[in-house]
């Protein structure tokens, strides 16, 4: 485990509140697990797609959304940004997802409207798989009669 995943959660704030700012996107709620529909090795055999991606929505403000920012160095430096960011507008449907690609996690700014809860997504993936393995099924016996 990351020693940094075990940090405390930031104080709320009206910056961080919920995920989205005061946008008029969908608000996530904060924690919620969400997929995009990224699947791994989709274009490949069905029978070599990875699991969908998991990600989890972090709050505007979460340190981990900003880590990799010098100038965000303390959380009132990231309150502050956040608190700007949102009176420009700039958090309209944006929410930072914390992405689990396995042997790393990254954070990435994702538009909110194109997330899903993890659970849709997984049972989209495996709806798409099964017709993927029947179409496969099915060239194979219309190649088996031409041999």
């Amino acid at each position: 485990m990351n020693p940094q995943d075990n940090r405390e959660m930031p104080e709320k704030s009206a910056a961080g509140e919920k995920a989205g700012g005061k946008g008029t996107g969908p608000a996530l709620p904060v924690g919620t697990i969400v997929g995009a529909h990224r699947w791994p090795y989709v274009g490949n055999h069905p029978g070599c797609w990875g699991t969908p991606w998991k990600g989890e929505v972090l709050a505007l403000n979460d340190q981990r959304a900003w880590a990799k920012n010098v100038t965000l160095s303390t959380q009132q430096k990231i309150d502050a940004h956040v608190e700007w960011c949102n009176e420009q507008g700039l958090f309209e449907d944006n929410v930072p997802v914390l992405w689990d690609f396995g042997d790393e996690k990254i954070v990435y700014f994702q538009t909110a409207s194109n997330l899903r809860p993890y659970a849709v997504d997984y049972l989209d993936w495996q709806a798409a798989r099964a017709a993927a393995f029947r179409r496969e099924a099915e060239r194979m016996a219309v190649c088996d009669s031409c041999v």
